[in-house]
């Protein structure tokens, strides 16, 4: 009997080591609304800021997640829950590490204004952030700092 406890507590330490790498606490966490183009809907998402990757997840309440999309400082940009062969454009157009570098600034609320050939990005003080892609529309998009975000790095915890 106690070797399959030792097995359980050598499994979970194993894994537990192994998967600690992915534990990286985020800079900046953002609750967000982000309108597509034209469309009427206003679709929420959660936005977390690393210093090397920026992770944008869009939700339903009932639903739960629905679309993951991770941009990388190197330029790279990964997708969850979109068949990309069913885009309109290719996303790869948009793998830039300057992209990257104006949107990390922006999403630290430092006032940005970037053109290209490509697509245009101005943002403000304020979480208001506007992409304006040539041959495609505008989104826009409006951070909000959840009230229990905020009061995460004020209250001390009550556990000791």
């Amino acid at each position: 009997m106690t070797k399959y406890y030792l097995l359980i507590f050598y499994s979970f330490l194993l894994v537990s080591c192994v998967s600690s790498g992915n534990f990286t606490k985020s800079e900046l966490n953002y609750n967000a609304k982000v309108k597509i183009f034209d469309e009427t809907n206003i679709i929420k998402s959660n936005i977390s800021v690393f210093q090397n990757r920026i992770i944008i997840q869009f939700y339903e309440y009932i639903v739960g997640n629905l679309v993951k999309i991770e941009l990388n400082d190197d330029g790279n940009i990964l997708i969850e829950g979109i068949d990309i062969k069913n885009i309109d454009f290719d996303i790869n157009n948009f793998s830039n590490k300057k992209y990257f570098q104006v949107l990390n600034s922006c999403l630290r609320k430092n006032i940005e204004e970037y053109s290209d050939e490509k697509l245009s990005i101005n943002c403000n003080e304020n979480g208001d952030i506007n992409f304006d892609i040539n041959d495609l529309g505008q989104i826009k998009i409006k951070l909000v700092i959840s009230k229990k975000l905020e009061r995460k790095d004020k209250t001390p915890s009550a556990a000791k």
